[in-house]
């Protein structure tokens, strides 16, 4: 981004990182350990933010095939490649200069469970980020993938409202 940021029209010290699901934990994990000062925000729709817990937690017969899906991408399983799992985590990256962070996550998602971002929320909380986690409770996968549904407007809302207050 930096280095296309003049032929994009973008100012490059003032950057907002989002992303939907994987593109969220990617987002994430940039945003806390990179720790550079032109990152103002994180927006993080539905994402992993924490891949040993995603491994913990994944089964086989899930709709991801969660621990294969892991192991693909990240080499191996946390005991075999640790290091992978950990860089990939954004919520062991969260510290005081992490920027402000909002979270948008349905509470009947089977891709991602929403305590992913409930535990970041939590981690963000205990080290005094300012942040919002937004949960619709009829919310899935991909919930905002109709802007016009309810989770759409709501989702819509929420990213203009954290740009316009948060990211300066």
């Amino acid at each position: 981004m930096k280095g296309h940021a003049l032929g994009w029209s973008v100012d490059p010290s003032k950057l907002i990182l989002l992303g939907r699901s994987a593109g969220g934990q990617i987002a994430e994990a940039s945003a806390y350990a990179l720790r550079d000062p032109a990152v103002r925000g994180v927006i993080a729709l539905y994402a992993p933010a924490d891949m040993n817990f995603a491994w913990k937690w994944g089964r086989e017969d899930d709709a991801l095939k969660s621990p294969e899906l892991l192991r693909r991408f990240l080499g191996g399983t946390p005991a075999t490649a640790g290091p992978a799992y950990d860089s990939a985590s954004a919520i062991l990256f969260v510290d005081a200069s992490s920027p402000p962070t909002l979270l948008v996550h349905g509470t009947l998602d089977t891709l991602v469970w929403n305590r992913q971002s409930e535990r970041l929320a939590a981690k963000l909380k205990a080290s005094g980020v300012t942040h919002l986690l937004v949960e619709l409770p009829w919310g899935t996968h991909a919930l905002d993938y109709n802007l016009g549904s309810p989770s759409g407007q709501l989702t819509t809302y929420s990213v203009g409202w954290f740009l316009a207050t948060q990211c300066r």
